[in-house]
Parts: structure tokens; sequence; C-alpha cells
């Protein structure tokens, strides 16, 4: 019997919501469903995103290992797979390390990333935050900026934060006002409280 993608989508949305052990608990009853490499691909990279979730980066980017294994030649899973290794390399702080795996991912999957705007506007997101942490303030800015116009945002609030970051970085002080004023006022509470936070040191400095 071939796996129930349908299940699979459903414990990617528990992992995203906090309901991980439940999430984890689902793909491992899905394993004996698996009919070839590719799904046993894909729920390695499942479990990979449940451990991220849970800060266990260790486990997380072992079963990146196995999915990759698995997927093999299979460039679309490769794609997934790459670019969630590559944010979990945000997440363990590896920034240089997450902006050499994006420039692979952009050099590699181009015709990949063109057909699929979803993906690509995950891509150019988190390539951004990797580039805001190794100061490289200008590629972030462009990039966070096309993201607002064309708007195909996983979390514009982030964006909006980290754009006026870049901006405070790079000394425009009025435009990352702006962008920092935005983000204050959205829905995360922690991003807010951050935004809040820049918006206060900017003062200070201007």
């Amino acid at each position: 019997m071939a796996v129930a993608w349908s299940a699979v989508a459903e414990a990617s949305r528990l992992g995203k919501t906090g309901h991980i052990n439940e999430a984890l608990r689902l793909l491992i009853s899905l394993e004996p469903q698996c009919e070839s490499d590719c799904d046993r691909a894909a729920l390695s990279l499942a479990k990979s995103s449940c451990f991220a979730h849970l800060g266990q980066i260790t486990e997380a980017f072992a079963y990146i290992e196995t999915a990759k294994k698995f997927a093999a030649t299979h460039r679309e899973l490769m794609l997934q797979i790459e670019m969630s290794e590559a944010a979990g390399r945000i997440l363990s702080k590896e920034y240089q390390t997450a902006c050499a795996l994006y420039e692979h991912i952009a050099a590699t999957y181009t015709d990949l990333l063109s057909e699929d705007p979803e993906s690509a506007g995950e891509f150019n997101e988190r390539y951004g935050y990797a580039l805001f942490h190794v100061e490289r303030y200008g590629q972030a800015i462009d990039i966070f900026r096309s993201l607002i116009q064309s708007k195909r945002l996983e979390d514009e609030q982030r964006v909006r934060l980290y754009l006026g970051a870049a901006l405070a970085g790079s000394r425009h002080p009025h435009e990352a006002q702006i962008e920092l004023e935005l983000a204050a006022k959205g829905p995360n509470s922690n991003l807010s409280k951050d935004a809040l936070d820049r918006l206060i040191a900017l003062s200070r400095i201007q």
C-alpha cells in the first residue's frame, strides 16, 4: 500500500502548530506503507522538520542525511531537502554555512525554483535572513523589498522586521523606522517586541 500523502500533509500541519509528538507518531505509523526510496526520503524529511521544531538540531540533521540518501538523484525532493538543511543551519546559527547552501541551491535548482513560486518565495525569504546575519545587508534589503512587492510572503511581519534591521545596519534610519513600526504592529508579540526594542535603539543613535 502506498503512503497516504494526505496523512504526511497532516503530520506537517501538526508539526507546524506545535503538536510535534503527535506528528512524529503519525509519521512512524506510515513507515510500513513506504513502497519506494522517494517515500522514505519524504518521511525522513518530515521527521527532520519535527525535530527541528523541537530544537533537536542534531537529530534533525541526521534525518536530513537519511533523506538525501533515499532521494539520490530525485531533484524535486533534493531541492526540498537542501532547503530544509539550509534552514536548519540558520536555526543552529551557522549563518555562513547557510549562505553557502542557499547559493548552491540557487545555482543548482534555478529551473525548479522558477517553476514553483511558493518554494522560490520560501527560498528568498530564508536566504535573506541568512544574509542579514552575516551582515550582507545590501543583498538582504534587495531580497526583502522584492518579497514585499511580490506579496508572496511566508511571514510579512518577520520580513519587515529584518528589512528594518538591515536598513538600520546600512545606516538608513528613516527607512528603517518605517519598516520597524510596521513590524511592531504585526500579530506576533515576540516579533513586535523585537521591533520596538530596535526602534528604541534606533532613536538613541539618530
